[in-house]
Formats: C-alpha cells, structure tokens, sequence
C-alpha cells in the first residue's frame, strides 16, 4: 500500500496530494479504532445484524448452533443485503435507493426460514402428477440476479421462486 501512494504522489501534481493517516493506538501497532468513526460504526452496523440473524435462527432451531456450521457462513452476506436495502443514511435513503436510484424491495423472508421452493420437473406427459415443490430453509439472496438460495438435504439450492409455509 505504501508503495502505491508514494507512486501515487508522484504521478500527481505537486501539492495536490496530502497523505492523511489514522493515529496509531496505544502500543503503537494498531490502529486506533475511535479515529475511523463512520468506518467503524458500519463494522458495529453489520456486527450486530450477524449477531441478530444468528440469535434469530438458533431460537428458531431450539439449540446453540457452533460457528464452524455451514449454515453460518451464509450470514453476512445475508446481513449486508438486509443493511443495504433498509440502513437509512442521513439523507433518509438506503445504499441501494442512492446506486439505483429507486426504492428496493425487500423479501419478508427471515433467514433460516423453512419454505417451498419449487424444482424444475422432467417435461412430458406425466409431469404433472409429479411435486413441482419442495422444502428448504432460506439461507440468501443474491441481489444481482435476484435469485434465492436454498438448504436442502442435497445442498444449496439456487432457485427463482419460493412459496412461505403459514
């Protein structure tokens, strides 16, 4: 990083780069936390959404679920989404309202949620009579394409649509 500001400098006209450092904390080896206030206050932001959606899903399991679960590495990517789609900045717009420029819509899904989640089924003539539907837990959402990730017994499932079970 070092390197690429000081090249950095020189590429630029002189005076027109000033380098601005965080202070160092107490020891001298580690930054100081309090200087990089907006920084981290979105850290503490997506700390406690984690913390929350973990919390939620361990109630809703009934039992203490260890970190080294896989069902636990899908929980910041889900938080991340859940803060750039409702986290009201101070202009009163969310991440994703000021990139796009509209409202985004948000899933009434919570994580973890059991739901149906349909499966693509062989064509033919006797195709209806098989289930087009099957259960999963909601476990993400992948906001480009807009399509849904799935728990299943056979693994994560990317799907297109889902149905909530009352």
């Amino acid at each position: 990083i070092q390197l690429f500001i000081n090249d950095l400098i020189q590429a630029r006209a002189e005076g027109k780069t000033m380098i601005e450092e965080s202070p160092q904390g107490s020891g001298g080896q580690f930054e100081s936390h309090g200087s990089n206030g907006v920084v981290e206050r979105g850290v503490q932001e997506m700390e406690n959404r984690i913390r929350r959606l973990l919390l939620s899903l361990e109630e809703r399991l009934g039992r203490h679920i260890d970190a080294r679960e896989r069902i636990v590495a899908f929980i910041p990517e889900y938080a991340a989404y859940l803060v750039n789609r409702m986290l009201k900045g101070l202009d009163g717009m969310v991440a994703y309202e000021r990139i796009k420029g509209k409202k985004p819509s948000i899933l009434g899904l919570e994580f973890g949620e059991k739901l149906l989640y349909k499966v693509r089924v062989k064509t033919g003539k006797l195709a209806k009579i098989f289930a087009s539907w099957e259960q999963g837990l909601f476990v993400g959402v992948r906001w480009i394409s807009i399509v849904f990730l799935v728990a299943s017994i056979e693994g994560i499932k990317v799907v297109r649509s889902v149905k909530r079970i009352p």
